[in-house]
């Protein structure tokens, strides 16, 4: 899947660590770029206005990062998306188990026999054009973006109820000052009014989430769909919505969990994705249903109408608490 804005930390990553951006830098968004006599617009067609790091991870401004794509180029996006695990086909025994496609300049030559341009680096850095990225290599992604460390994933746990270590992961020598304001970055996605995800927060501060929003392109409405009036996702064919992306960690002060969420033609990352990481990751922080008390008032009635419709299905003595003093 095209990992869309979920991609975003890997670019400003990238100019970081080239030395070529810092994180309290402002660039301006008006709502669009013009590179090589071609418009690139953002999410937002009216602008975010002057946005620093965390503010453009926050609100998803794209112009930010189209900016960071023409400074560092595509080989530094490559060899930083490499370093973040992206790229690589896991030895899990898995179904869809995919390297997925970490585009180079190289790449293009040998399979589309063409040569790189500056548009493929902008569309590249918010996780569009040729970037193709699996569920797990996200959630990979994830891990390090929370950890600083090269963190692989496992399936075994114990073996014969023995607990296997877990492995010493080595640091990515990624600048810590940088790593801490993608960081914080994330954390306003989710906890910030201003960010994407602020409808899917965790209220809770011990089980809080940090995270990234995504929504990728599958198909391009036309100018003539536009001109019969074809304007919104939901008027589109299923197979042709867009896809929704979320991936998170938590908690946000000590992670320990990773999440990634790919809804297949869901639309909007932050309306579709978002809630079920939430769900995710509160479940595994709680070993069992979410706390009602970590999710925000206005949401209890409708969660706990939720949960009290499964125990109607199945029965209340297969349904686990919903730890609602625990949180």
């Amino acid at each position: 899947y095209p990992p869309g804005s979920t991609f975003k930390p890997v670019t400003a990553l990238a100019a970081f660590d080239a030395g070529l951006a810092t994180p309290d830098e402002r660039v301006f968004c008006p709502g669009y770029i013009e590179v090589s006599n071609r418009r690139f617009h953002c999410w937002n067609r009216g602008g975010h206005g002057r946005v620093n790091l965390t503010s453009a991870l926050a609100e998803s401004c794209d112009v930010y990062f189209y900016e960071m794509a023409q400074r560092v180029g595509i080989d530094r996006i490559n060899a930083m998306s490499e370093r973040m695990g992206l790229g690589f086909r896991y030895d899990l025994p898995l179904s869809g188990i995919s390297s997925g496609l970490n585009p180079s300049r190289e790449w293009k030559r040998e399979r589309r026999d063409a040569e790189w341009v500056v548009g493929d680096t902008i569309n590249a850095s918010i996780g569009q054009g040729y970037v193709l990225a699996t569920p797990l290599q996200l959630a990979v992604m994830t891990a390090r973006i929370a950890t600083g460390r090269a963190i692989l994933p496992r399936l075994v746990h114990a073996i014969d109820d023995i607990e296997q270590p877990v492995p010493d992961y080595p640091a990515l020598g990624l600048d810590a000052a940088a790593l801490a304001q993608v960081q914080r970055g994330m954390w306003e996605v989710s906890n910030s009014n201003r960010g994407t995800a602020y409808g899917s927060r965790i209220v809770s501060a011990d089980l809080r989430m940090a995270g990234k929003t995504g929504t990728s392109q599958v198909f391009s409405i036309t100018s003539a769909e536009r001109a019969a009036g074809l304007r919104r996702q939901d008027q589109l064919p299923w197979n042709r919505r867009d896809h929704a992306l979320f991936i998170c960690y938590a908690p946000d002060t000590d992670p320990r969990y990773a999440v990634s969420v790919v809804v297949e033609h869901g639309g909007a990352g932050s309306s579709v994705a978002a809630p079920i990481a939430r769900d995710i990751i509160l479940a595994a922080q709680n070993g069992g249903l979410p706390p009602l008390e970590a999710y925000p008032a206005p949401q209890r009635n409708r969660i706990e109408s939720v949960i009290r419709a499964i125990s109607e299905r199945i029965g209340p003595a297969a349904t686990p608490q919903t730890g609602r003093n625990r949180a």
